[in-house]
């Protein structure tokens, strides 16, 4: 026994695996396999999750503008994608790694159709994005993405729009009686 207790090889990378403090952690440090003090349950969960992970990366590589639904139902990466227990960070990263390429099609015209537009909510929706999320990973893509909603005829509503004062209206009024 080692001063740090026992160590047992992994049976996936050979290399000697301490036992871990927390039976949750019974992943190998080296290659990510269960290692040796992985229970059967705990392996069965791990399969279960890595073949959950595999299959939602393959739903992701599917998505186009054209494969979702205008609404953004799409139970089954939904189901998916709750099976593969993503942490909030990875699910968010991976999301935008998919919803990306989408959206630069939508845009590449400088022109956004409300179909396409239908779509893109559709996706932001099957992969539980939204717009603000899209703004802090890449603004760039959020601008051209209302630029060319507005050059294809959608006009964003403003929840607050900024209305002239009254001394600044009073201002262009006599502007315009002196021209």
């Amino acid at each position: 026994m080692s001063l740090f207790g026992p160590k047992e090889p992994c049976p996936h990378c050979g290399r000697k695996v301490s036992k871990p403090k927390d039976p949750a952690e019974f992943l190998c440090p080296h290659c990510g396999q269960p290692g040796p003090w992985a229970t059967e349950d705990d392996i069965a969960r791990w399969r279960a999750r890595t073949e959950a992970r595999a299959r939602y990366q393959e739903l992701l590589e599917g998505i186009t503008l054209a494969a979702l639904p205008a609404g953004g139902d799409d139970s089954s990466l939904v189901a998916v994608r709750e099976a593969a227990a993503y942490s909030s960070e990875e699910l968010r990263s991976i999301n935008m790694a998919a919803f990306r390429p989408v959206a630069q099609a939508a845009v590449a015209d400088d022109i956004m159709t409300p179909e396409e537009s239908a779509h893109l909510k559709g996706a932001m929706a099957a992969l539980g994005i939204t717009w603000a999320d899209v703004g802090q990973v890449d603004p760039g893509l959020l601008d051209r993405a209302a630029v060319s909603e507005i050059n294809g005829g959608q006009i964003p509503e403003v929840s607050s729009p900024h209305i002239l004062p009254k001394k600044a209206r009073s201002c262009i009024t006599n502007v315009r009686r002196l021209s």
